[in-house]
C-alpha cells in the first residue's frame, strides 16, 4: 500500500487527475477526515482518500493548502470540489455526518453522491433472539472487527496502528488532537490515517453483497436526509441521537406514550370541568388519576403557585361532561366566566398568565371570558431595568436589591453630573421645579469614583454562588448591568507558580471553546433574525486572573518539558498557539489581571487579551533566550505591535525583567491598580491585597464596559480587529437597525438612562 501526502498546489493538480474517469461500480473513492473537534465547532486537517484500483492513499494536508486544495484546478477543470459535490461520482464514507458538517462549515461544500457504510451494516444485519437488534448503530472499529474477515495477523496489525495513533491524540492519555497540525506528519499518525480508510472498500463490499434492493433504496434516502441533516443550522455534531439507528423499532414505547396522553387528555378535562355536577357521574381509573397529577405538578412547576384543585378521593367521583348540551353550555363565555378561575387553565391556557401571578393578578373579561392581556399587567422598573407585574410593584421597591442598585446608579450618575432619577415621572404640583431641583443636585455633588459595583461586591464579599471550583482553574461568572454576565478564569497551580502543564493548558482550551461556542450561537440566532435572538446574553467580557500570591504565570512547566520528545513538544506548542489565537480573536473584550510576575508563556497569555492590568510589584519578562529557545506562542509578533520593534527586541533578546512602571510607559500595561496607602516598598509581592486589587480594577473596567450596549460592544471589537476602513463600514451598518439605538437616542431626548436590551 502506497501513502503519499498532498500538501502542494502542484500536488493537488496532479491528484485531481488522477480521481476523474474512475469506474464508478464498485466506487473508486474511500473518504475519511481527521481534525480537531472535527464539525463546525472545530477545523479540518486532513482528508484521507483510498484510490481503486491502485490500492493508494493520498493524505491531503488541509491545515497547510486550506481553501486551496479544493479550489486548484486539473488540466481538464475539474477541481477536488467538484468532484466532491458531483452526484455522478460515488464516494463512500463511514458516518458523512460530522465530516459533511465541516465540509459545509469551513468551505461549504455540498457533499453528493455519497454511500454511507454504517447505514449499510444496519440494514444488512440480521435481527434474530441473540443478534443485536437495529436500534443502535456500530463504531468502524467494531464493524472492522465484525465483517471485514481480516486474518488474525492482519486484525493485530489493525490494532496497534489505531492504538498507536490513539495514543498521541487521545484526550484521555494527556494528548491533544493538535497532533493532527504537527508538519511534518509523525510516522504514528500517518499510519493511522491511512489504516481506516483502506478497509473500508472490503467492508462496502461484504454489505452490498448482502443488502437487497428495497433496503438498498431506504439506505440511499437516509443517506441524503444525513447529508441534508448536517447541513442545518440545528444540527448538534455531539447529539446523543446520534447514536441511534434511523430505523430503531420503538413500537412498544409510542404505544405506552399514546396510552399516557391519552389519560392526561382525560385527565385535563376532570381538571377542567370537576366543579360542575352532571346526573351519570363517571369516575376515573387510577391510571387517569396517576395522569391528573402528573398534570397537576407540571402546572405548579411551571406557575410557581397552585392554579389547579387539588385531585382527591371526591375529585375522582365528579363528573365528564364531554357529550350533550352540557357540555355545550359549558364551552359558552357565560359559563366558563362563572367557573374559579384555576379550574379554566389548561395546558393551552398556561403561558397567558405570567410567571409568578397570583389569582387577583389575571382579570377576566366580561364579555369574553378570558384573562386580560399580558402587557396590561407588567411593570418596568427604569432604576433596575426589570420587566415585572404590577402587584409586584411596591414589593420590588422595598427590597434591598432594588435599594442597593439605585444607590448605586445615584452615586455613578453624581459622579458623571447627570441624574438617574426617573424624570418622565416628576411631581404632580410642580414638575418643572422638580426636574431643575435634581439637576442642582447633581452639579453640586462633588465628583467621586464609583464604590464597589455589584460584581465587585459579590466576589470579595462572599463566594459566587455560580463560581466552580476546580484543583488548577476557577471559573466565576458575575452579573452585567442590563444583561450576560462577566466570566473570571483564575489560574489555580501554586505547587508549580501558574505555570502552562498540558493540563492547565487542556482546560484553560476547553472553557475558551465553551465561549466561542456561545458567542457563535448568539451571533447565528441573531443573523437568522429569530424571534427570541438577543446579543451579550451570554459572556460580555472575559477576565483572565490569578488565585496564587506574588504569581500570574510563570510561563511553561519546564519540569514537565523534560520529559517530552520533539513531537510532543511540538504538538503542546501547536495547541499553546492555538489557545491564545482564541484569544486574540475573540469577538468580546478580554483583560488580563497581572498582579505578579509574568514570564515566558504567561506574559504571551497577557499579550493575547485586549487589556493588561498591573499592580506596581508586577514583572514581565520572556527568559527564553536565556534557555537556549525563542519565544514560541506568538510573543515576537504581539510585543512588537504593542511597544515598536525596538523595544521589543530590547525586551526579548535582554531577558531582562520590566516593572509596572516602564511597562505602563511604553504601551505593555493599560492600567496599573493601586490603593491609597500601598506602595512598591511598603508590601510584600506575595501580598494578598496587590491580588485582590489588580481583580477589582479587572472588574471595573468590565463593569464601565459592560455599560454599553451588549450589541455594540461585539461590532466594535470585530472592528477593532478587522483594523480597516471597510470592517468599520461593514460593523457599522450592522448596529443601525438595532432597537438599542434608537433607545438610546430616546433616552437622551427624555435625560434618563437608556435601558439595553440586547435587540
Amino acid at each position: 500500500m502506497a501513502v503519499s501526502i498532498i500538501d502542494s498546489s502542484a500536488s493537488v493538480t496532479s491528484l485531481v487527475g488522477n480521481l476523474e474517469d474512475r469506474p464508478t461500480n464498485p466506487p473508486s473513492l474511500y473518504l475519511d477526515l481527521e481534525g480537531i473537534a472535527l464539525s463546525r465547532h472545530g477545523s479540518i486537517s486532513i482528508i484521507q482518500i483510498f484510490l481503486l484500483p491502485t490500492n493508494h492513499v493520498y493524505l491531503i494536508d488541509i491545515f497547510v493548502l486550506e481553501q486551496a486544495a479544493f479550489d486548484t484546478a486539473s488540466q481538464s477543470g475539474a477541481t477536488l470540489r467538484s468532484i466532491l459535490e458531483s452526484a455522478l461520482i460515488p464516494k463512500v464514507f463511514f458516518d458523512v455526518r460530522n465530516d459533511a458538517d465541516a465540509l459545509y462549515a469551513h468551505f461549504n461544500i455540498k457533499l453528493r453522491g455519497v454511500h454511507d457504510i454504517q447505514l449499510l451494516e444496519v440494514a444488512t444485519r440480521k435481527v434474530a433472539p441473540r443478534s443485536p437488534p437495529k436500534d443502535i448503530l456500530f463504531g468502524l472499529q467494531r464493524c472492522i472487527a465484525n465483517d471485514a474477515q481480516l486474518s488474525a495477523k492482519a486484525q493485530q496489525c489493525w490494532e496497534a496502528t489505531k492504538e498507536g495513533g490513539k495514543a498521541l491524540f487521545a484526550p484521555a492519555s494527556g494528548a491533544s488532537y493538535e497532533v493532527f497540525n504537527i508538519r511534518p506528519l509523525p510516522d504514528n499518525i500517518i499510519n493511522y490515517c491511512a489504516g481506516d480508510v483502506v478497509h473500508l472498500p472490503r467492508l462496502w463490499k461484504v454489505y452490498s453483497q448482502k443488502i437487497d434492493k428495497s433496503w438498498l433504496e431506504r439506505v440511499q434516502e437516509e443517506t441524503r436526509k444525513r447529508v441534508a441533516m448536517s447541513q442545518d443550522e440545528s444540527y448538534d455534531p455531539h447529539g446523543k441521537d446520534k447514536a441511534f439507528s434511523p430505523w430503531a423499532t420503538k413500537k412498544k414505547a409510542r404505544k405506552n406514550k399514546s396510552r399516557s396522553k391519552n389519560k392526561a387528555g382525560r385527565a385535563k378535562e376532570t381538571i377542567r370541568f370537576g366543579t360542575r355536577n352532571t346526573a351519570s357521574p363517571k369516575k376515573l381509573s387510577p391510571g387517569e388519576i396517576s395522569a391528573a397529577k402528573i398534570f397537576q405538578r407540571q402546572a405548579e412547576k411551571r406557575l410557581g403557585k397552585t392554579i389547579v384543585h387539588q385531585l382527591s378521593v371526591e375529585n375522582t367521583e365528579r363528573e365528564l361532561p364531554r357529550h350533550g348540551a352540557e357540555y355545550e353550555d359549558a364551552q359558552k363565555p357565560s359559563a366558563i366566566a362563572k367557573i374559579p378561575l384555576e379550574s379554566r387553565f389548561t395546558r393551552q391556557d398556561l403561558p397567558t398568565r405570567p410567571k409568578g401571578a397570583s389569582r387577583s393578578d389575571v382579570a377576566t373579561n366580561a364579555n369574553t371570558g378570558k384573562p386580560t392581556s399580558k402587557k396590561s399587567l407588567m411593570w418596568i422598573c427604569t432604576t433596575c431595568s426589570r420587566e415585572m407585574l404590577q402587584s409586584q410593584q411596591q414589593d420590588h421597591l422595598g427590597g434591598q436589591a432594588h435599594k442597593r442598585l439605585a444607590k448605586l446608579q445615584e452615586t455613578a450618575s453624581n459622579a458623571s453630573h447627570s441624574t438617574v432619577t426617573d424624570i418622565r415621572k416628576p411631581s404632580k404640583e410642580n414638575p418643572t421645579a422638580a426636574i431643575k431641583s435634581q439637576k442642582a443636585k447633581a452639579k453640586s455633588a462633588p465628583k467621586k469614583r464609583i464604590e464597589n459595583p455589584p460584581a465587585i461586591r459579590h466576589i470579595f464579599a462572599k463566594p459566587s454562588e455560580d463560581r466552580v471550583s476546580s484543583d488548577i482553574l476557577q471559573i466565576t461568572d458575575h452579573p452585567a448591568p442590563f444583561a450576560g454576565h462577566v466570566r473570571v478564569l483564575t489560574l489555580n497551580s501554586p505547587q508549580n507558580k501558574n505555570a502552562i502543564s498540558q493540563r492547565l493548558l487542556n482546560k484553560l482550551t476547553e472553557e475558551i471553546r465553551k465561549v466561542e461556542d456561545s458567542i457563535r450561537n448568539e451571533d447565528r440566532a441573531w443573523q437568522a433574525k429569530r424571534e427570541d435572538a438577543r446579543l451579550g446574553h451570554g459572556t460580555r467580557v472575559l477576565i483572565i486572573g490569578s488565585e496564587v500570591d506574588g504569581v500570574f504565570c510563570a510561563g511553561a512547566d519546564l519540569k514537565e518539558r523534560v520529559n517530552m520528545t520533539v513531537a510532543e513538544t511540538n504538538a503542546f506548542l501547536q495547541c499553546l498557539r492555538q489557545t491564545f489565537r482564541s484569544i486574540a480573536h475573540l469577538r468580546i473584550p478580554t483583560i488580563s489581571a497581572v498582579p505578579s510576575t509574568a514570564l515566558g508563556g504567561g506574559l504571551e497569555l497577557a499579550l493575547a487579551t485586549t487589556f493588561r492590568i498591573f499592580s506596581p510589584v508586577t514583572e514581565v519578562a520572556f527568559p527564553e533566550t536565556r534557555l537556549g529557545i525563542i519565544p514560541g506562542a506568538r510573543g515576537t509578533v504581539r510585543l512588537p505591535h504593542l511597544v515598536g520593534r525596538t523595544r521589543a527586541a530590547d525586551i526579548i533578546l535582554t531577558g531582562r525583567r520590566i516593572g509596572a512602571s516602564e511597562a505602563f510607559r511604553i504601551g505593555l500595561c493599560d492600567r496599573i491598580a493601586t490603593t491609597e496607602g500601598q506602595t512598591q516598598g511598603k508590601m510584600p509581592t506575595n501580598n494578598p491585597s496587590w491580588r485582590r486589587n489588580v481583580m477589582k480594577e479587572a472588574l471595573y473596567m468590565a463593569w464601565d464596559i459592560c455599560k454599553g450596549a451588549p450589541g455594540a460592544i461585539r461590532p466594535a471589537v470585530r472592528a477593532i480587529l478587522g483594523a480597516s476602513d471597510e470592517a468599520e463600514i461593514r460593523e457599522y451598518a450592522q448596529v443601525l437597525p438595532m432597537k438599542d439605538r434608537t433607545e438610546a437616542l430616546v433616552a437622551f431626548r427624555e435625560k434618563r438612562m437608556p435601558i439595553f436590551k440586547g435587540t
